[in-house]
């Protein structure tokens, strides 16, 4: 889960559009992409990666004849300074929806961060014109950490010999961390 906002040069359609054949909820669509970059024309996702490491986006999106040919992904470690991550990515613009996906393991700032954020700059659009959608938006990563594990070794539930009401439950730890 996470949080999710847009910039002030693209607007947000007031109406979903139906979604890909294999989403289960519809896309949400952008239009007014311009061309050249521009840095107020973007979508981004704030995701807290604590527990996790190795990162990876994966979207689907489509663009339709005269939206945005072009895509950059920007990724954030402290929530408010952006750096872009790759190369630009061209985008194919017809009536399909296509996958995408970053591995952005190289970045290990991202790993065990509640502050991440990330963001989908498009550009080349016709006059301006044109749609961008996302859908089935994921943030992924590897959960290195060890779970905590607590046995319950032996229990005493009858007392003693020496008195009835001596009872307890023994608990032990396997693992390397205390609990």
């Amino acid at each position: 889960s996470g949080n999710f906002s847009y910039g002030t040069g693209i607007t947000l359609s007031p109406t979903p559009y139906p979604a890909d054949a294999s989403a289960d909820s519809p896309s949400i669509s952008f239009s007014n992409w311009g061309d050249p970059f521009n840095s107020d024309e973007y979508i981004e996702f704030q995701v807290d990666t604590t527990g996790r490491e190795n990162i990876v986006i994966g979207f689907k999106y489509r663009a339709t004849s005269s939206g945005p040919n072009t895509l950059e992904l920007h990724y954030s470690i402290d929530g408010n300074t952006f750096a872009q991550f790759g190369v630009p990515t061209g985008l194919t613009r017809d009536s399909n929806f296509y996958q995408l996906s970053f591995d952005l393991s190289s970045i290990s700032a991202l790993n065990d961060n509640p502050l991440s954020k990330f963001r989908v700059y498009n550009y080349g659009a016709t006059s301006g014109s044109g749609t961008f959608r996302i859908d089935n938006l994921t943030v992924s990563g590897d959960c290195p950490y060890t779970p905590l594990m607590l046995l319950i070794n032996e229990v005493a539930w009858a007392g003693t010999s020496a008195n009835e009401s001596h009872e307890w439950i023994e608990l032990y730890n396997p693992g390397s961390f205390p609990v």
